[in-house]
């Protein structure tokens, strides 16, 4: 009966430990979906919530503070097919030409190429790899995309996706006939 009782209270304080744990969290880590992460992260203590004017000072930080701009930052572009290479040039031209509200809406195909399945933030996720760990994409995720030093990055991460229509100057160009 005793052990029962021990192994019982290990189990809670388990459990409260990792509650302690995730609470604690600034960011979700990036292989959770939106369901898992508003499961998780919806129960932080008020305490922990930014008053409005620290969330306005955030919201005025320089563009080299935002951490998509960071993890943007020598991200490995990855993917194993065309569809997939096609899906995220498709997703990187609405971030260029989309607002926020937008780019929100819409959802992109999964890995397996079914239509309507991801977010932005998830596509980004899972084939634009940061270099390096804890980098996230960031809690304003939608409305930093459109920082001019974030579009600089995706401009240079579409060109690099989508094949220049001109040969490049070191190819010979094939003959006409």
């Amino acid at each position: 009966m005793e052990a029962r009782r021990c192994l019982s209270i290990l189990t809670a304080m388990l459990i409260l430990s990792l509650l302690v744990f995730a609470c604690g969290r600034e960011e979700p880590p990036a292989y959770m979906d939106e369901a898992e992460q508003a499961r998780l992260f919806s129960m932080k203590p008020a305490a922990d919530a930014p008053s409005q004017a620290a969330a306005d000072a955030q919201s005025q930080q320089p563009a080299t503070d935002s951490p998509l701009l960071a993890y943007l930052d020598n991200v490995e572009i990855q993917y194993e097919t065309d569809r997939q290479r096609s899906n995220l040039a498709a997703a990187l031209k609405d971030v260029l030409e989309l607002s926020p509200e937008e780019l929100q809406q819409k959802r992109y195909a999964d890995y397996q190429g079914k239509p309507g399945q991801w977010t932005l933030q998830q596509l980004f996720d899972r084939h634009l790899v940061p270099d390096g760990q804890g980098k996230t994409t960031g809690r304003d995720f939608y409305n930093d995309l459109k920082q001019p030093a974030v579009q600089e990055r995706i401009k240079a991460l579409y060109a690099s996706l989508v094949p220049s229509k001109h040969a490049p100057a070191d190819q010979p160009t094939p003959p006409q006939q």
